[in-house]
């Protein structure tokens, strides 16, 4: 059972695809939901935490992470495999598309 939080939902959306953040954006009621980004471990500044063996502090924040990351691509899939174990509290939900769509939300 999910338990949400009280107040706005904080949504982190992680994609190299910019052009998800603001038509998210537009989408979501600024009243309901708490938007982050990450552009994933390419592009993250300083590197991705989690590949450095660190938590991710986007994601300790978030209670609801959107993942467009790609499995094939080699450091994308790696940041997927460690994200289940660094960030046991949130339970995964595959989204279907023409591209897999990984949906995180915290059970916490």
């Amino acid at each position: 059972m999910l338990r949400w939080r009280r107040g706005p939902q904080r949504v982190l959306v992680e994609d190299p695809d910019s052009t998800w953040h603001p038509f998210l954006a537009g989408l979501l009621d600024p009243e309901d939901y708490i938007l982050d980004f990450c552009p994933g471990p390419h592009a993250v500044p300083g590197g991705c935490p989690l590949l450095a063996g660190l938590p991710c502090p986007r994601a300790d924040w978030a209670d609801i992470v959107l993942s467009g990351l790609d499995r094939q691509d080699a450091l994308e899939g790696h940041v997927l495999e460690l994200l289940p174990t660094s960030h046991p509290g949130m339970s995964l939900r595959l989204l279907n598309g023409d591209a897999p769509t990984r949906c995180r939300i915290r059970s916490d």
